[in-house]
């Protein structure tokens, strides 16, 4: 956490050792040093009822929100005046970024709750636009999908606070918050930005990106039926003439069916994709489109044995 004077701070630590399940002790902030890499100081222990892991501290306003997972203990087995719920997320606050901290209560229980798989919990809180966020994450997709071993996927609901501060318990829901903003297709767009996806990959690519150099990803893996969406593309009053996919492949037959509205509505064009000799030789194809206009979800689906789609834009 960096302080409004420019001070960073490292919280982490976790675990439970035995016996000492109501107050683990666990936890360590640390101030850094001017560098970010060095220690200012030496680590202080964060005493945090029920501590496991997963440490996050935002500052608001004057106040230090300390939020953490809370451990899977028996409560009724160990002692302690406070008792945050197994695997919830728990705050404390103070007024300094090193506390001592007072604890406050929970912010969100374990999502076995609100979806009926339990798991452990890892978050964070986030201001975006004026509006507050917790970010976690369930294993709700993994059970949908039959998948074992615990594979985890992300959700995101709305906070709000109360008017002394406190932070009301958050709801955990599959549908998640409401669109901020219209994505711009008259841009580029890296095609592994989306909302909606099924039966693809991504991966690196030694290929640049328009905007990140280097660091690069691709769509990729994808067979007949397979498919990306994105939510609230905002093709204006006009709508484009256009559409230009950045793709590579080393077969033929590939093709991309470009649908703006509901997923089986009529495609608005079709891109062939063409063999390039190696899925890291990248070639832009540009097709026209038929009319489209103002805000619609916009699919990508594909068809073939699978090939790279690295970017693309609307003119």
């Amino acid at each position: 956490m960096i302080d409004d004077n420019g001070k960073g701070y490292l919280y982490f630590g976790g675990g439970v050792p035995e016996g000492k399940e109501a107050m683990p002790n666990s936890g360590r902030v640390v101030e850094l040093g001017e560098d970010m890499i060095s220690l200012a100081g030496t680590p202080e222990v964060v005493e945090a009822p029920y501590f496991f892991e997963a440490a996050f501290v935002n500052k608001i306003g004057d106040t230090y929100y300390y939020s953490y997972c809370s451990n899977w203990a028996d409560r009724s087995k160990a002692g302690g005046v406070h008792k945050p719920s197994t695997a919830s997320i728990a705050y404390m606050t103070s007024d300094h970024p090193m506390g001592p901290w007072e604890y406050q209560g929970e912010i969100f229980r374990n999502p076995g709750i609100f979806f009926g798989v339990w798991g452990n919990n890892h978050h964070s809180l986030i201001e975006f636009k004026g509006k507050w966020y917790l970010f976690y994450h369930t294993e709700l997709l993994r059970q949908q999908m039959g998948i074992a071993n615990g594979y985890r996927s992300t959700h995101v609901d709305k906070v709000e606070f109360n008017d002394d501060g406190s932070i009301k318990p958050v709801i955990g829901s599959k549908k998640g918050v409401e669109q901020v903003g219209s994505l711009n297709p008259y841009q580029i767009n890296e095609a592994e930005t989306m909302a909606w996806c099924a039966g693809i990959s991504t991966g690196r690519t030694t290929e640049p990106s328009h905007e990140f150099g280097q660091i690069n990803m691709v769509v990729k893996e994808m067979s007949t039926g397979s498919y990306i969406g994105l939510a609230g593309v905002d093709f204006g009053e006009e709508g484009p003439e256009t559409f230009t996919a950045k793709v590579a492949s080393v077969t033929d037959g590939n093709a991309i069916k470009i649908v703006a509205g509901m997923i089986n509505d009529e495609a608005i064009a079709y891109l062939k994709v063409p063999n390039t000799g190696s899925l890291d030789n990248f070639v832009e194809v540009t097709v026209d489109v038929k009319k489209v206009t103002g805000k619609k979800d916009l699919f990508f689906i594909f068809a073939g044995d699978g090939f790279c789609f690295d970017a693309w834009r609307f003119e």
